[in-house]
């Protein structure tokens, strides 16, 4: 009775020692030949594959050059602050510096070893100018005209000593 056990647990070496061990212990319970047997092919769909198809590696999109869609490098300063000519005329009683000002300022910053000297030649309000820098900055469209203006809040705003969140939060309240 030993073997018989010892026997059942091992694989079966044929298909009719498993099927005769299976029906005389009826605790161990065997998948049948039907139950393990595959699906006859004509249960498949016709228009449906069996496999499934393999993954492709699409090639990616090539990234537009940023230099084919920047501004030509002979733009003016004026041209390019342009879009917030109206807002500094609107706001002209609120802000340190016109339109007129302000882009010789950004011209003249241009390069410069001590832009804080010329900056004071303009303005001495250093927090009103970042404020106004802040608030013409998403008015802009240039990339160009954008990082000069964000160059120049960076250098007054490490000048001054002041934390980000400060003037963001000064600008905001405006």
């Amino acid at each position: 009775m030993e073997t018989d056990t010892t026997t059942e647990s091992r694989a079966p070496h044929n298909i009719s020692q498993s099927t005769t061990s299976s029906i005389e212990s009826p605790n161990i319970s065997k998948r049948t030949l039907s139950e393990i047997s595959s699906p006859s092919p004509s249960s498949a769909p016709e228009n449906e594959p069996q496999f499934m198809r393999p993954m492709i590696n699409t090639p990616k999109k090539k990234k537009t050059d940023s230099k084919a869609l920047a501004p030509p490098m002979n733009t003016s300063i004026p041209e390019m602050l342009e879009p917030a000519k109206d807002y500094i005329s609107q706001h002209s009683n609120e802000l340190p510096l016109n339109f007129e000002q302000l882009t010789n300022l950004i011209d003249n910053i241009g390069g410069s070893q001590f832009p804080i000297e010329i900056i004071r030649d303009y303005t001495t309000d250093f927090p009103s100018l970042i404020s106004m820098l802040s608030n013409i900055h998403p008015l802009l469209v240039t990339k160009n005209i954008k990082s000069k203006i964000t160059r120049l809040k960076n250098k007054l705003r490490k000048y001054i000593g002041q934390d980000l969140t400060d003037i963001e939060s000064d600008c905001s309240q405006t």
